[in-house]
């Protein structure tokens, strides 16, 4: 069940915030892809919100948790301190846990698109495309603090985490997740901007622009037409829609 989002009554604007822990994309024009179901694009456009997951709720088994030499490293730091090993243990899965206060919406960091993404999570849906700058200002109306961060990947059998800033561990992923080349919308649960959220269960969603997230929307390469009210909703909200480039030829 998605999450109850619940605000202080008091108005109030937040819109897309840039923080010093986060990397940002070098081209303020960056092109933003996301796949996705055409059932979550009517969604979207309908109810003009976004759905950010609890980072913790991902498949991604590493996910939110340092690497074997940063998590070792920090329960020395704490036994060192005086902790007794159980307690150590117990203290660096308290640091790791904090992935739990984050939520995210992921979008594919390319220029062009995907054959790969469309096979593995838009076979039957749709690719919306926007840039980053488009992305930042589709946020001016909500009520929250949005960030959003360049995902850097890395060997979690040999390499470091950084420790000391909360971001890194929601901003970093195991090398074979490489090919999403993803950037991540974030929502921090406890930034003092975020203080009228309450948020439990897997989500939340947050007050959004379509018009201005969504530059155009790029129709399937395996199965083109598109479901008439989500063509018709576009068309009403003067979002674009062109085919694939993606030249695919089904099996006869």
């Amino acid at each position: 069940m998605r999450a109850h989002l619940r605000l202080c009554d008091r108005p109030t604007t937040r819109m897309y915030q840039r923080g010093k822990q986060v990397e940002l994309p070098t081209n303020s024009r960056q092109c933003m892809w996301r796949y996705m179901s055409t059932n979550r694009l009517q969604d979207i456009l309908d109810r003009e919100r976004l759905y950010f997951r609890r980072v913790s709720k991902f498949d991604d088994g590493l996910e939110g948790r340092l690497t074997g030499r940063s998590r070792e490293r920090l329960r020395r730091w704490f036994a060192e301190r005086g902790s007794a090993p159980d307690v150590a243990e117990e203290e660096v899965r308290m640091y790791e846990g904090h992935s739990n206060a984050f939520f995210a919406n992921c979008w594919h960091m390319r220029d062009h698109e995907s054959y790969l993404m469309w096979q593995a999570y838009a076979h039957k849906g749709v690719a919306v495309r926007t840039n980053f700058e488009r992305m930042q200002a589709s946020f001016d109306k909500s009520p929250l603090a949005v960030t959003g961060s360049v995902v850097n990947y890395i060997d979690f059998e040999r390499d470091h985490t950084g420790l000391g800033q909360v971001f890194t561990h929601v901003t970093t992923k195991d090398l074979p997740y490489s090919d999403e080349r993803e950037f991540r919308l974030l929502l921090w649960q406890h930034d003092q901007s975020n203080e009228s959220l309450f948020a439990s269960g897997d989500g939340l969603l947050t007050d959004v622009d379509p018009r201005m997230l969504i530059e155009r929307v790029i129709r399937n390469p395996f199965q083109a037409e598109l479901p008439r009210a989500l063509a018709a909703r576009l068309e009403e909200l003067g979002i674009p829609y062109d085919d694939s480039g993606v030249k695919y030829k089904a099996s006869k």
